[in-house]
């Protein structure tokens, strides 16, 4: 028997065989059974049962509900109210319990017997009902939802790191460039180029230590170019950025420090100007004195937000660097070689060696080429001098791609000619005999 059936037959048989006797007693079951089913008429409560009854555990809160409403709602008929007693709020009770048990028949999982089971399809329907009806469900429903954010592709080309792969990122590096010196090209055409700029400069270049597996091999990470000290102390001074040996060297960075006497200082708004005629608007500002230009590998300017997140994302790796007669972190010898500096911590231990060899950010930081400008304000000495002439400024030109591509190639090598002579000396340590006992 199903659970409308169930149902019927206590509204219309199993409450009615109870309530036999005088009429107004009859009357009077008869109509809490109404109010039970119904609600009692004129007071505002009805309990609305769905059409399906498989409530599963919600079925003892119908049936608390009802039990409740068997005492609370309010009777208005007068002979009734008047027979009220305490004997009937228990039979009232009794219509509520036997209702809860027809429809926890009628409920998932419960097994009485003669009851036939639901369909899944039916078991499933309240529920279904109900999440269509629920506030939040439909408020769901109704807002928007959040596209997934697209997945971090890592820019690095397959042949990055070796120097076939070295040679081909130098070809497209020369969308940047710095007195018509292009980024990627060789070196003895950038020291060409230099010394047509300007035939005062002397170039100076910055080697690093011999290494013991190769000792055959001269690395120049740096060569500066300066000028002698003019009036007022000014000069010109410049920095190539290197690939390293055994490869061929290209560059691929150029610094350019400029001092220039009181007379000739420029100001700030023609500066800039040519610097934007040259480079295209600056990503982002880093002060008023300061202004940064980033450009993904194909020479696209990269826009402001996201610009500055590389910058500062990856301003801990883009430490190698030429400041004054420093390279890398140190100091020259006198001889002009390097030791322990920056370029060689990247040839022992690759690119991301300050990062135990992992690259957090999925080629990022060896994927973009930027240009860095730092102005030098002119002191204003006294009234009526203008204030915004510049003594002079920094600017740097780079490309990172290539740099880490360079690095990478030469590390792989040292490291291969490491291993060679490590395992050439366990050979030779191995037919050495122990000393005689």
């Amino acid at each position: 028997m199903s659970a409308e059936k169930d149902l019927a037959a206590w509204n219309s048989g199993a409450g009615g065989a109870r309530n036999t006797g005088s009429s107004g007693s009859v009357a009077c079951a008869a109509g809490a059974q109404s109010q039970l089913v119904g609600g009692a008429a004129g007071s505002g409560r009805r309990l609305i049962l769905p059409p399906s009854l498989s409530l599963g555990p919600h079925t003892f809160v119908v049936g608390t509900y009802l039990f409740r409403l068997s005492l609370d709602t309010p009777r208005k008929n007068e002979p009734c109210r008047a027979r009220r007693s305490l004997k009937k709020h228990m039979r009232a009770s009794l219509y509520a319990m036997t209702a809860g048990a027809v429809l926890f028949a009628a409920s998932p999982g419960s097994a009485m017997p003669g009851s036939q089971q639901p369909t899944a399809a039916e078991a499933r329907a309240p529920q279904e009902s109900a999440n269509r009806d629920d506030p939040k469900m439909l408020l769901a429903q109704a807002r928007p939802q959040r596209a997934a954010p697209p997945p971090v592709v890592d820019p690095t080309p397959t042949d990055f790191g070796t120097a076939e792969g070295t040679a081909r990122i130098a070809g497209t590096a020369g969308f940047l460039d710095m007195v018509d010196i292009k980024l990627g090209t060789r070196e003895k055409d950038a020291v060409a180029a230099l010394k047509r700029h300007n035939p005062a400069l002397t170039l100076t270049p910055l080697r690093l230590m011999t290494y013991t597996v190769m000792p055959n091999v001269v690395m120049t990470p740096v060569i500066v170019a300066e000028t002698k000290p003019g009036p007022e102390g000014s000069f010109e001074r410049f920095s190539l950025e290197l690939t390293y040996s055994p490869n061929e060297a290209y560059v691929w960075g150029i610094s350019r420090e400029i001092s220039l006497p009181k007379n000739q200082a420029p100001t700030i708004e023609n500066t800039l100007a040519g610097f934007r005629a040259k480079y295209g608007p600056e990503t982002f500002a880093l002060t008023n004195e300061q202004l940064v230009w980033a450009f993904d590998a194909q020479g696209k300017l990269v826009p402001g937000a996201k610009g500055r997140d590389i910058f500062y994302n990856c301003s801990n790796q883009w430490q190698s660097g030429v400041g004054g007669v420093s390279a890398g972190g140190n100091r020259p010898t006198g001889d002009n070689q390097l030791s322990n500096s920056w370029y060689d911590q990247q040839l022992r231990g690759g690119y991301y060696h300050g990062q135990q060899g992992n690259d957090y950010v999925k080629g990022v930081c060896h994927s973009h080429a930027l240009v860095h400008l730092g102005l030098q304000r002119l002191s204003v000495m006294g009234a009526g001098e203008p204030t915004n002439l510049i003594r002079g400024f920094v600017v740097r030109v780079s490309n990172r791609q290539l740099e880490a591509s360079g690095v990478q190639a030469s590390h792989k090598q040292i490291a291969a000619a490491a291993g060679a002579l490590q395992k050439e000396r366990a050979g030779e340590a191995a037919k050495r005999s122990g000393p005689k006992l």
